[in-house]
């Protein structure tokens, strides 16, 4: 990297920004055009230290005069949409020219009417910002009501037609690790998706082998015992008894 990039940003975006308030006035300096302009101040050089001694500075008259950043400076930066400050994005659209898109809280666009729209010198584009969930861009309050009110899928979890996959009966359906499951319906898990009661990955060798379904738990009835215990007078000597040493009960 060359010292004077980190130097020549602030001037760059000021020319960005000067070109998207004057609706493309005044000449592009994009990626393409700052390249160019960097290729032509590189063409003589043939060493990192030629390299590092060319001067790239950008200076901002070059691009644009003051009499349009004065003009840029004296568009609004924000409209009054009932009472509350709106903030005005400025763009550039191929086919038209310049425009302005308001960046609407989400509870004011969905209930916003035409008529609450600001009056500006160029078209009027919407906009509002759901954090996670992305930025929602329409061209007018119909189109961007209408996707407000869509569920929240990814653009690519929409068919050809516009339509979300899982919305369709019967259709395929994303599952969390980004791959479609046909049958829509419920989302399988990896862990106690089978029958209640099965183990999970198969059934574990050894246990309730042999017992029939509907068959009642086999458990101590009435009078019996646990499995390997015997009776208090059958433990080795009589209740009470104490224990010699060796660790054996006395008489």
């Amino acid at each position: 990297r060359h010292r004077a990039v980190q130097a020549n940003r602030p001037a760059i975006e000021e020319v960005r920004e000067v070109w998207r308030r004057l609706g493309g006035g005044i000449p592009r300096l994009g990626e393409a055009e700052l390249a160019r302009l960097y290729e032509d101040r590189l063409a003589d050089v043939d060493s990192m230290d030629e390299f590092r001694s060319a001067n790239l500075a950008l200076d901002l008259g070059d691009f644009v005069s003051d009499e349009a950043r004065a003009r840029a400076a004296a568009l609004p930066d924000a409209v009054t949409v009932r009472g509350a400050e709106v903030p005005i994005q400025y763009d550039v659209e191929s086919e038209i020219g310049g425009v302005a898109r308001l960046r609407l809280p989400e509870k004011m666009a969905r209930t916003l009417v035409e008529a609450e729209v600001p009056v500006l010198d160029r078209p009027v584009r919407f906009m509002v910002m759901r954090g996670k969930r992305g930025t929602v861009r329409a061209a007018n309050i119909d189109e961007l009501q209408e996707a407000l009110d869509r569920p929240w899928f990814t653009a690519d979890e929409y068919a050809d037609d516009g339509v979300p996959v899982e919305s369709r009966a019967g259709g395929e359906k994303r599952g969390r690790g980004g791959e479609r499951a046909r049958g829509g319906g419920r989302r399988s898990s990896a862990r106690g998706s089978g029958p209640r009661g099965s183990e999970r990955g198969g059934n574990r060798s050894g246990q309730n082998e042999g017992s029939a379904v509907g068959e009642a738990p086999r458990g101590p009835g009435p009078g019996s015992r646990a499995r390997g215990t015997k009776p208090r007078g059958e433990r080795g000597g009589p209740p009470g008894g104490k224990r010699g040493k060796g660790g054996r009960r006395g008489p």
